[in-house]
């Protein structure tokens, strides 16, 4: 399953198609690292049975502070920007990428959809963390 998210991921930018590159970086991520911890023993699921949101999972049951960091930074910088767009977000995340805001909506969009190399390398870096253990 994290193979074809990561190989739709790497496939989706090679197209051009950069906000759904970002996305499916930011589920692999999440599915990979949701599956090391699970591996590890860790309880996937809160004491009323629901299940652990991902930033629970990076903030009490990682260990690794190199894991915890990168996670961090694809979870709140980049997925969560994706998976729940809202305009106001993307400017804010468009200006702390060092990118142009434009006052076309579009053109901001496509200027934060440019960046989806960013979180693709993030998503890397993890997935070789997450394997190397």
């Amino acid at each position: 399953m994290i193979r074809i998210f990561w190989r739709s991921a790497v496939e989706a930018f090679d197209c051009a198609a950069f906000i759904c590159s970002c996305v499916l970086a930011g589920i692999t991520a999440e599915l990979a690292h949701k599956m090391k911890l699970r591996e590890q023993g860790v309880n996937m699921k809160r004491k009323n049975g629901r299940p652990k949101m991902w930033s629970e999972l990076i903030e009490y049951d990682e260990k690794d502070e190199d894991i915890k960091k990168i996670a961090r930074e694809i979870k709140d910088k980049h997925r969560n920007i994706w998976v729940h767009p809202n305009l106001d977000e993307i400017v804010q995340y468009v200006r702390r990428m060092g990118g142009i805001v434009s006052s076309d909506a579009e053109m901001t969009v496509g200027f934060a959809s440019a960046k989806a190399l960013v979180p693709l390398d993030l998503t890397r870096q993890l997935l070789a963390k997450l394997y190397a253990r």
